[in-house]
């Protein structure tokens, strides 16, 4: 059945205050690495991600090194045994040098494997993550203008080498270009599978691989297309929105 989440929150507050009533607050406590959070789900490798009750909806934010204690601590695997996991959606907070400039969300086509690897990006179970991943540029492509980005920090610097295998290109998986698409844009060149491309309006043209749309926040793509400086545009946090969790009866 499906429960709320609210209720499911507020089951965790009363593991450590029996009076608390409502979602648990966004704030962290202290900042910079070892910072405390309120609520942390740990993984299997021993990374940790943030929880937190933001605009009515559940954000799991990507997984990290960078907190290493939580009033209340659950495990990555029982949080993903209540999460639906068909087409959900994910989320980018961006930023430039001068403050916030928003939020996009953006609903993932799961059935496939383009999609989940930009999942994975958004979470950080393959590893890497978009967090600190700047945009490229703003192109034109078949008369619809694009938004790039996709590249992930490793190692060796910025990358955008394919996290997964065999992913979908051209065969089937072409669509007419919409305002809001999310759409692969390596070209099948293995260093670029990670790239992508966010189509700021229709075009009758088909575009390879979608893998996903803008459902929230297409105001905000629109503003970091705008800037004189897109290449100074940083995806400071991503995550998972959950609308709600599902169990058995």
């Amino acid at each position: 059945m499906v429960i709320p989440l609210q209720a499911f929150l507020n089951s965790l507050l009363k593991l450590f205050d029996p009076s608390a009533r409502g979602p648990p607050r966004r704030e962290t406590e202290g900042e910079g690495q070892g910072k405390t959070t309120f609520c942390l789900a740990l993984n299997t490798d021993g990374r940790k991600a943030r929880l937190t009750w933001e605009q009515g909806s559940l954000n799991l934010y990507a997984l990290s090194d960078e907190y290493v204690d939580a009033r209340i601590m659950v495990k990555m695997s029982d949080i993903l045994l209540m999460i639906p996991q068909e087409n959900p959606v994910v989320f980018l907070d961006v930023a430039n040098a001068t403050g916030k400039l928003g939020r996009v969300c953006i609903r993932v086509w799961s059935h496939l494997r383009r999609g989940q690897q930009f999942l994975a990006l958004c979470q950080g179970y393959l590893g890497p993550t978009l967090r600190g991943s700047k945009f490229l540029d703003v192109v034109v492509e078949s008369k619809a203008t694009c938004l790039r980005g996709g590249h992930y920090l490793s190692e060796d610097g910025p990358t955008a080498k394919a996290l997964m295998d065999n992913l979908e290109w051209n065969e089937n998986h072409e669509l007419p270009g919409r305002k809001g698409y999310i759409t692969g844009w390596s070209y099948q060149a293995v260093e670029y599978e990670t790239l992508f491309g966010i189509l700021l309006n229709d075009s009758h043209a088909n575009f390879c691989c979608p893998f996903g749309e803008v459902v929230e926040g297409m105001s905000v793509v629109e503003k970091i297309a705008s800037c004189s400086a897109v290449r100074d545009v940083t995806i400071v946090e991503v995550g998972r929105v959950i609308p709600e969790f599902v169990t058995e009866e």
